[in-house]
């Protein structure tokens, strides 16, 4: 390695690496993380720290209701299977996340995604008594395509999921 190299490499450690949370690009020879160099400012994990976060958001894919034949054989259920994919500090990352159909969250089967507001460091329950305002406060997205190409479309709440909430935490 040349010596203009070797300042290269380490100006990209120095710039995006942390003492604390390690190498972001997971080199066993990291000079931040061996302190041979100092980083040059907080790594995006250091900067978490320091914020308190009192509200999360819950991004929850839900499958189809079986009905037809499929329900026949599987048997009926009232609620659809769920499975939360991410709790996220922003509602913007959360949204951006069910758009982008980021690290495909959609698995070819789930018809609707969920995204919901809560408490930091409290049980659901807490903080907000209001129900109502829980619900009302959800973001719905329904997915438009086939099972392998498509994307999560903004909708209404589907009428057999009124008044319930807590898909991801309840």
């Amino acid at each position: 390695m040349t010596d203009e190299q070797e300042v290269d490499h380490i100006g990209v450690h120095v710039t995006h690496c942390c003492v604390w949370h390690g190498c972001k690009y997971r080199d066993d020879n990291c000079p931040v993380e061996t302190k041979q160099v100092k980083q040059a400012y907080d790594c995006e994990a250091c900067g978490w720290e320091d914020e308190e976060i009192t509200e999360l958001f819950s991004v929850t894919m839900l499958e189809p209701l079986r009905t037809g034949v499929l329900a026949a054989r599987l048997g009926a259920n009232k609620f659809p299977e769920t499975r939360c994919v991410a709790v996220c500090t922003s509602e913007r990352i959360a949204v951006r996340m069910v758009e982008t159909n980021s690290c495909d969250i959609h698995e070819h089967t789930h018809e609707y995604a969920v995204i919901e507001p809560f408490i930091a460091n409290a049980p659901y329950c807490m903080g907000d008594t209001d129900i109502d305002e829980k619900i009302k406060r959800q973001r719905w997205y329904k997915w438009e395509g086939t099972a392998d190409v498509g994307k999560f479309i903004p909708c209404d709440r589907p009428s057999e999921h009124d008044n319930i909430c807590g898909w991801g935490v309840g």
